[in-house]
């Protein structure tokens, strides 16, 4: 059984520009959560690698890959990969339609998809489109208006801004990460807030959304067929820049447990949502915010999300093999455990062999390699401990010896 798992930055995707070793290690991160779910397995799992990771090829040593050196390259093997395979999954970001466009693409050939389909990715991937299909759950949403750029002066923005009542969030509704992300205090900062949109999004159209207050989570969910189950609930860790700030996000953690949370009522939203946007199938998540008064969606994210790379730790069975296999999807997690993930990156001139030593401390929680281009260290881990506040505290103390040796 052949299975081909494509990662867009690991696999090559930004082959003909800059390579963001900040994406590079998110995104290996989670392929390499997947190729975990296969390791010592029966299956042959392939991909295939940007060039430039030469110098970690060791970090794929039991699964055969080619090497992408070109973009055309890229496509050609793409389809080729598709064409031999018995399933696929594809993680890719929304934006752009990336992740529909090779999802398109695959679906011309006779291999399985493990992920959602294109059209629930159409749907999904645009965050105003999920918002109209969504609207059935209009008590969950944030009041959210669409400005078109092409139809609306900035005036006519401000307008709308002052009706809904600042602070607002200003979101390209195509982005991933935070990519784009303001939040927007008063008019004043509407420019700013349009023009940081339009860097990380060529369309013409962004959404505005009501700020609300609360504990950023999302929904680890694996469909199969008309069977649903919640993987995990998980916090996010976010920070919301303005107009002239970076929004980011840093990680997170599972489980995340709020008293707040009544599970028969999120297990038939879930539901729901499936029906609504169809297609959606294998592993998904959905973002939102939590407060003492409500529950709103965010987005709807139709592929693989960073917080599989917490959940797997925890995880005593594998989901894609029992997935594949079309049993019963039943999980079985390590108890009293609480996963904590997040990036760490740092600039640095020390030689290769100075990070070898960081690389060998971390050895028992980093997922990827440290990763270096251009002096940028960057490397994704895993911690795991009794409580949030041990692993916050292991946290800690790596940044402290990062910060004074390197």
């Amino acid at each position: 059984m052949k299975i081909f798992i494509f990662e867009y930055i690991t696999s090559g995707g930004t082959v003909e520009e800059e390579l963001s070793v900040s994406l590079l290690s998110e995104g290996s991160a989670m392929l390499y959560s997947i190729l975990n779910e296969f390791k010592s397995t029966d299956y042959e799992v392939f991909t295939l690698i940007d060039y430039r990771l030469k110098n970690y090829e060791y970090f794929f040593d039991w699964i055969k890959f080619d090497y992408i050196n070109s973009r055309d390259e890229l496509e050609e093997k793409f389809r080729e990969c598709i064409e031999s395979c018995d399933y696929y999954l594809i993680i890719a970001p929304e934006t752009g339609d990336i992740l529909y466009n090779f999802t398109k693409i695959a679906e011309r050939y006779p291999a399985i998809n493990l992920g959602c389909n294109s059209g629930a990715i159409k749907v999904a991937g645009d965050k105003f489109l999920t918002f109209r299909t969504l609207n059935f759950y209009e008590e969950y949403l944030p009041r959210t208006e669409l400005i078109d750029l092409g139809k609306l002066d900035i005036e006519g923005i401000k307008s709308i801004c002052n009706d809904l009542g600042y602070p607002l969030i200003f979101k390209p509704i195509d982005g991933v990460s935070c990519e784009g992300i303001s939040v927007i205090s008063n008019s004043d900062e509407v420019e700013g807030g349009i023009k940081k949109v339009r860097r990380f999004s060529n369309k013409k159209q962004f959404i505005v959304q009501e700020f609300i207050k609360g504990e950023n989570i999302s929904f680890s969910i694996m469909k199969s067929g008309k069977k649903i189950s919640l993987i995990s609930i998980n916090a996010q860790l976010i920070t919301l820049g303005g107009p002239s700030e970076d929004s980011k996000y840093i990680g997170g953690y599972t489980p995340y447990i709020n008293p707040h949370i009544k599970s028969k009522r999120i297990h038939e939203i879930i539901q729901n949502i499936a029906e609504l946007i169809p297609g959606l199938n294998g592993y998904f998540g959905i973002d939102l915010i939590i407060n003492k008064d409500n529950l709103y969606i965010l987005e709807i994210n139709p592929r693989l999300t960073t917080s599989f790379v917490g959940i797997q730790k925890l995880l005593k069975s594998r989901i894609y093999t029992q997935y594949i296999q079309k049993s019963k999807i039943e999980l079985e997690f390590k108890k009293n455990i609480v996963a904590y993930f997040t990036k760490i990156q740092f600039r640095s001139e020390e030689n290769d062999q100075s990070i070898q030593v960081l690389q060998n401390k971390l050895k028992e929680s980093l997922v990827t390699p440290l990763y270096r281009f251009n002096n940028i260290i960057s490397g994704f881990l895993v911690l795991s401990s009794s409580s949030l506040e041990e692993n916050l505290i292991k946290m800690e103390n790596i940044n402290k010896f990062i910060y004074t040796r390197y």
